[in-house]
């Protein structure tokens, strides 16, 4: 979205064309918000229509293929894309089973927390320290190379029937 709207401000009477297949955009941001439970995951939902700007077309498929010697891009819909040029945002795609023994599905479930799933995962996330838990949160100023930054500490420490968390691992 950033990029076709600087593309479309600079470079004037341009066809600029969005390949997106996706109705909703998770503005990821604000998941940290849902993870801490101040907001619920509906928050994080926009739709995506009211973020693509004025004068950029927007082809609501998945890019299937694209041939950069004939300057083109095929959407799963079988829809030809001629172009000049190519900006290609491939987007971030996490592998929770890539861990051993690890799965989206135990997210929200015996202490696993993981904000960046998605909106759901991200609430499940607050409910995730099951017992007896006491969080403490600090504030740190640190200064990483040359610039300064204020970095928030969580620590959760859980404690049930058969002792702390750290005594069942």
């Amino acid at each position: 979205l950033t990029v076709a709207s600087r593309l479309l401000h600079r470079l004037k009477g341009a066809d600029i064309v969005m390949v997106e297949p996706r109705a909703e955009h998770n503005y990821q941001p604000r998941f940290t918000l849902v993870g801490a439970g101040l907001k619920s995951a509906g928050y994080v939902k926009l739709a995506t229509k009211d973020f693509v700007p004025s004068g950029v077309r927007w082809v609501q498929e998945s890019v299937a293929e694209f041939d950069p010697v004939g300057n083109k891009v095929v959407t799963d819909k079988n829809t030809t894309l001629p172009y000049d040029f190519l900006v290609v945002a491939t987007g971030l795609a996490l592998d929770y089973e890539a861990i051993e023994g690890m799965s989206r599905d135990l997210i929200g479930h015996n202490g696993i927390a993981s904000i960046y799933a998605g909106p759901d995962q991200a609430a499940a996330s607050w409910a995730a320290p099951d017992g007896n838990c006491a969080t403490y949160w600090r504030a740190a100023d640190v200064s990483v190379r040359t610039h300064a930054a204020r970095i928030w500490f969580v620590a959760i420490r859980c404690s049930s029937a058969s002792g702390s968390v750290a005594d069942q691992a």
